[in-house]
């Protein structure tokens, strides 16, 4: 009995499918822990901030990142996306746990979700946003990274953070260039 409850055990185990996290012992990626870092804090001062222009925590019921970085994600007169390489599992992964407290969901283009004007009068499903970043610069503890977030027709914006490791983590301490506002 048991070596029947052993087998068992194992069994279980090797249905369990694969940790979240990597096994203990395995120090984690720095370059996934590198574009998590970032990234997070690009999306939640974008999402959580005045700087979505619907003010200090507008509460969006659905946050929807495009899944990839975009070359032109901080100009808004860009016509076609140039979409880089797809985040990988473990930076999809490691973003939903850094930002779990809100509501994100990954798409491969922002304009499966958006709404047609006609007739609908443009939007997002759900009223949520659409929020795309800019591809990492190489190397240093402070990066330019572009960023947009489109809620409609009227209501986008479009800007480049200065994010900075700090002791804490990644985070965002300003903005250079150009702010564009629809």
């Amino acid at each position: 009995m048991r070596r029947f409850a052993m087998v068992l055990l194992v069994m279980l185990a090797a249905c369990a499918g694969p940790p979240a996290r990597p096994p203990a012992g395995r120090a984690p990626d720095p370059e996934v822990e590198r574009q998590v870092g970032v990234y997070a804090a690009v999306i939640r001062e974008l999402t959580t901030t005045g700087d979505s222009t619907f003010g200090e925590e507008p509460g969006f019921p659905v946050i929807y990142v495009v899944d990839h970085p975009e070359e032109a994600a901080d100009d808004p007169t860009a016509t076609s996306s140039a979409g880089g390489e797809p985040f990988s599992q473990e930076v999809r992964d490691g973003l939903r746990r850094e930002l779990s407290d809100l509501p994100i969901e990954f798409v491969e283009d922002g304009d499966e979700v958006v709404l047609p004007v006609e007739p609908d009068g443009g939007g997002v499903e759900g009223e949520g946003v659409v929020v795309t970043v800019g591809p990492l610069p190489e190397g240093g503890a402070k990066l330019e990274v572009g960023a947009s977030l489109y809620a409609g027709p009227l209501a986008a914006t479009w800007l480049t953070y200065v994010v900075e490791e700090k002791a804490g983590g990644w985070e965002v301490t300003g903005t250079t260039g150009p702010v564009a506002i629809s």
